[in-house]
């Protein structure tokens, strides 16, 4: 009878000991301990709780941004007598900072550790698509710097490793 391993994936004969890696195969017969449903919803949870509270802190954070920003409106600038009509877009930009919300901050960060653990998961089974979908997690926030799109790219690139596992398997 043949069984596959589930951390070097090679397929061999039933042995408690795969002959590739060492693992202990002994225990694959035996439920776990927390059924696969309710590990789904767990994470699903967590899931739901960090894009809202990243959606809570950038709305949040946007609400009080108007007052900041300084109106078109004013006096036109001057530096060292010189007036500089664009001066003022040029202050508004300014105004609002690099683009990071702390709603896209804390949802960058979230996605970063789930890259990472797909990477250092990756890594340990030989699963490339994990790894460098992890590498994509964990690199695609500083390209991105609205909250809704960095939580739709997460969330496709967390999926996209398990999908792709369907579609070729």
């Amino acid at each position: 009878m043949m069984t596959k391993c589930p951390r070097c994936r090679i397929e061999q004969e039933k042995t408690d000991i795969c002959k590739y890696c060492d693992y202990d195969m002994s225990n694959l017969d035996r439920e776990p301990s927390v059924p696969m449903s309710q590990r789904k919803a767990v994470g699903i949870v967590i899931l739901v709780f960090f894009i809202a509270i990243a959606l809570g802190v950038d709305a949040f954070q946007k609400r009080g941004e108007e007052k900041r920003i300084p109106d078109s409106s004013t006096a036109q600038k001057k530096i060292d007598g010189i007036n500089l009509p664009g001066l003022n877009i040029l202050m508004k930009d300014m105004a609002k900072g690099s683009g990071f919300s702390g709603g896209s901050i804390i949802a960058a960060l979230f996605f970063s550790i789930v890259g990472m653990a797909y990477f250092g998961y990756g890594k340990k089974t030989n699963q490339y698509l994990m790894l460098f979908s992890g590498i994509a997690l964990m690199g695609y926030s500083y390209f991105i710097y609205d909250i809704i799109m960095v939580i739709i790219v997460g969330v496709e690139l967390c999926c996209m490793p398990f999908v792709m596992a369907m579609i070729f398997e």
